[in-house]
């Protein structure tokens, strides 16, 4: 996702979760995020649990999950100041 950094208050904030998994013929990453949502833009082709919410699951095969996971929206809760945690895994 990137080096740690900040986000302006009540803004969204769209990014990409980059994966590579050639071998699998199907993959599942889990994102989570403190203080707000996260919001997928496309979900074509595989199977997510949880957009829009503080924890998505991503389940399909690898290229799918990888499209899944091109400009995802973080929307921190409103008039929240402080710090947060976005976290990706497997």
């Amino acid at each position: 996702v990137g080096a740690p950094g900040s986000i302006d208050e009540d803004q969204p904030f769209v990014f990409d979760v980059l994966i590579s998994d050639p071998d699998d013929a199907s993959i599942s990453i889990v994102l989570s995020a403190d203080h707000g949502t996260l919001t997928l833009s496309s979900s074509a082709g595989v199977t997510v649990l949880g957009d829009g919410t503080g924890s998505v699951t991503v389940t399909g095969a690898p290229a799918g999950v990888a499209a899944a996971l091109q400009d995802v929206t973080y929307q921190g809760v409103s008039k929240y100041f402080g710090p947060g945690q976005l976290a990706v895994s497997t």
